[in-house]
């Protein structure tokens, strides 16, 4: 966790991060949470690609992320399975291969123990302006098509990293 904080720091990202809740970035970096024993946490060790306006995650998931919120538009897809999500705190488990989740709502995730891809955006930047007016459900589901359209490149992504 140090390691990490001092990264963001060094490079100027840690800055740019606080506008989408750097501590739960870093933490998210670090873990995700297990719903059926909360002392134990299982890693996720996705590879980072970060600029400004958003950043990308490529990883193989490990438990549920429990209930948060962040500014930050979340467009998560499932590269070789279904993903789950749920609205607010107690909201039902829906299952599909892509998500988009609006700024500030709270959500539950639930990669399945399958390889995904999260893409988190500035609400405020063209991008983050554009996919709030496109998609106006809080938590929606991106149509499978579109899931499989993209996939293919971001699993080729994860088998061959840039840099």
């Amino acid at each position: 966790m140090k390691i990490a904080r001092e990264f963001l720091e060094r490079t100027g990202y840690g800055a740019w991060l606080v506008r989408f809740g750097r501590e739960f970035i870093l933490e998210f970096m670090a873990r995700t949470y297990d719903p059926d024993d909360r002392e134990t946490w299982t890693p996720w060790v996705p590879r980072w690609y970060l600029w400004d306006g958003g950043y990308l995650a490529i990883g193989e998931t490990g438990g549920v992320v429990p209930p948060h919120a962040h500014h930050a538009i979340q467009i998560t897809l499932g590269i070789d399975a279904p993903i789950r999500f749920r609205s607010g705190e107690n909201g039902e488990w829906r299952r599909m291969r892509g998500a988009i989740v609006l700024p500030d709502v709270t959500h539950s995730f639930d990669g399945m123990n399958s390889l995904v891809t999260m893409l988190f955006v500035d609400p405020e930047s063209r991008e983050g302006r554009w996919l709030q007016r496109s998609h106006p459900v809080r938590v929606g589901e991106i149509p499978e098509t579109k899931v499989e359209h993209g996939a293919a490149a971001f699993r080729g992504l994860w088998v061959e990293p840039l840099g």
